[in-house]
């Protein structure tokens, strides 16, 4: 099936085309979307392998930092606490400690609007550094 210009910018060009009953801009759009599911797909498989090295090794910080950016970027605000909260729980260093605690407190607070588990995660900041001026 040929093409047929559709539109214009007012400057003789054309934005796009009909083509197989598809403008050019949505065959775009289905593409996208088709690769996003491909995407969300491996998301889930990311996603699962990350959960199965965390309960392996719940202090595994490289399996756990990998969650909590995967977690961020799709906004899954309860499992990005919930791996924080284990950030907190395991690690040694007193700084990777208060950056966790502190990380929580804002997801608490600012993601999940549960002021509560704010205040506890902030709590266990002050318990680590009582002059943490947040």
């Amino acid at each position: 099936m040929g093409s047929v210009p559709v539109g214009n910018n007012g400057q003789g060009q054309r934005p796009g085309y009909v083509d197989g009953g598809f403008i050019v801009a949505e065959r775009r759009f289905l593409v996208f979307v088709i690769k996003s599911a491909v995407v969300i797909q491996h998301f889930a498989i990311i996603a699962e392998r990350l959960e199965e090295a965390l309960r392996i090794d719940r202090s595994n910080r490289r399996a756990a930092n990998l969650a909590e950016l995967l977690y961020t970027e799709v906004g899954d605000w309860e499992a990005v606490a919930n791996v924080q909260s284990g950030l907190l729980a395991t690690a040694t260093d007193k700084a990777e400690r208060l950056a966790a605690g502190l990380r929580l407190g804002r997801t608490y607070d600012k993601k999940l609007s549960d002021p509560a588990r704010a205040v506890e995660a902030y709590q266990q900041v002050l318990e680590l550094e009582t002059a943490q001026p947040e």
